[in-house]
């Protein structure tokens, strides 16, 4: 299970003005329910689950190539996913979420189109770049005479463009909730059936979401961890602190710092009734590599940053430095193991941090597995739902995002 010690954060604050906001915990989950989007109820689809595992099981032997076709959140999810867990499978996975044309020709150059499966997600079934990247892909099998049925997965909203295609086409489809956004999509079927297909227990991973929500949906303080998170952003953000730097040191997690920050910066980037706008801008940093690129600046540059800091307790694996005849400049490395050494890493950088002022929060879990995952996706999402209700915004919309994919839209037509 993950912990939050939020009380080295606590520096600039007064507890009693942190403790105060228990009060909000009820009306803020009041008013989440009331925007009626189902990343809580969709860690509940039982059926969902039966029907990943059938089609899963079903894949035939021969394909080693996967390739997920999505981008946002669409692709993030499962890339962080990937990244904990490639070494149970010896399947080969891309995730194709950009539209370079140099990335994609060294995908098709390395795949072998027979052995390929490409699952195509897009929420909306209209993504310019999913789509794009679906015609051509679609184009390469037809030219090699292969069945689209047998190589294409749609994973959309129903009744959208994708979804009428896969019809037309006899493609299998799973769907999308249509009041579950992009970035909160992550244990539906857009990252549950990629990690099926690489071999993740994907029932733990749900019930590690089950039982953060348990305390998200708590109303006694003490008990609820998300909103403690969320009230702790909300303060530092007050105070002027509106950069946030999630700090794994895991190398299996580092792409969990990608998927974070597409979820605070399209959350939390708004302008709110008054007209005024608001927001958390998300870093990334990966320990302890990250001490020695980016944390002169965090240690003795501006301190307009709020840290959260991710430990793993153990590895899985016990390495030891063991050369008895080291320098006298190295003797502290003797017998140390390296999960030892990345974990006495993170807390000197703490105490380094703390010492000059640095606000930060610490997150830990026991070890890397799909339990914890499941936790730490749910407990991101729960604490950006109640820091967007603290910023008086709606965490579930995108404007400039729209806006954005219209004018592209509009650019293309013109040519």
């Amino acid at each position: 299970m993950i912990s939050l010690n939020f009380r080295e954060g606590l520096s600039g604050i007064f507890e009693r003005d942190f403790l105060n906001f228990s009060s909000k915990i009820k009306p803020f989950l009041d008013k989440i329910e009331s925007r009626n989007q189902a990343f809580c109820s969709i860690l509940d689809e039982e059926v969902l689950i039966d029907q990943v595992d059938t089609w899963v099981n079903k894949i035939p032997s021969k394909f080693k190539y996967f390739i997920i076709l999505g981008v946002g959140g669409s692709g993030l999810g499962f890339k962080t996913i990937h990244q904990a867990f490639q070494h149970i499978s010896d399947k080969k996975f891309y995730v194709l979420d950009n539209v370079d044309p140099t990335k994609i020709q060294e995908v098709t150059n390395e795949i072998n189109l027979e052995e390929t499966f490409f699952l195509v997600i897009t929420k909306s079934g209209k993504t310019p770049e999913t789509m794009a990247q679906y015609f051509y892909f679609r184009d390469l099998i037809v030219e090699k005479k292969l069945k689209q049925s047998d190589h294409f997965l749609f994973i959309t909203d129903q009744n959208s463009y994708l979804d009428t295609l896969g019809q037309k086409l006899n493609i299998k489809r799973f769907f999308v909730p249509s009041n579950l956004g992009g970035r909160f999509s992550v244990l539906s079927a857009v990252g549950l059936i990629p990690a099926k297909i690489l071999g993740c227990n994907i029932k733990n991973m749900l019930q590690g979401a089950k039982d953060v929500r348990t305390h998200f949906k708590s109303l006694d303080f003490s008990e609820n961890i998300v909103f403690q998170l969320a009230a702790l952003q909300y303060l530092h953000h007050e105070q002027g602190i509106t950069q946030q730097v999630i700090f794994p040191y895991s190398e299996q997690l580092k792409f969990l710092g990608e998927w974070f920050v597409q979820l605070l910066a399209e959350s939390t980037g708004k302008e709110n009734k008054q007209g005024v706008s608001v927001g958390v801008t998300p870093l990334v940093a990966v320990g302890a590599r990250d001490q020695h690129s980016s944390l002169q600046l965090f240690s003795d540059g501006p301190k307009d940053k709020l840290f959260l800091f991710l430990k793993v307790k153990n590895f899985g694996v016990d390495m030891k430095i063991t050369e008895e005849n080291l320098d006298n400049n190295f003797k502290f490395l003797e017998n140390i193991s390296f999960g030892e050494l990345i974990n006495a890493e993170i807390d000197g950088t703490k105490a380094a941090l703390i010492e000059k002022d640095c606000r930060l929060v610490s997150l830990e879990i026991d070890q890397v597995n799909e339990y914890n995952l499941g936790a730490i996706f749910f407990l991101f999402q729960g604490a950006t739902a109640f820091l967007a209700e603290f910023l008086k915004i709606n965490a579930f919309d995108q404007p400039g995002v729209e806006r954005s994919k219209m004018i592209t839209r509009v650019l293309l037509e013109k040519r």
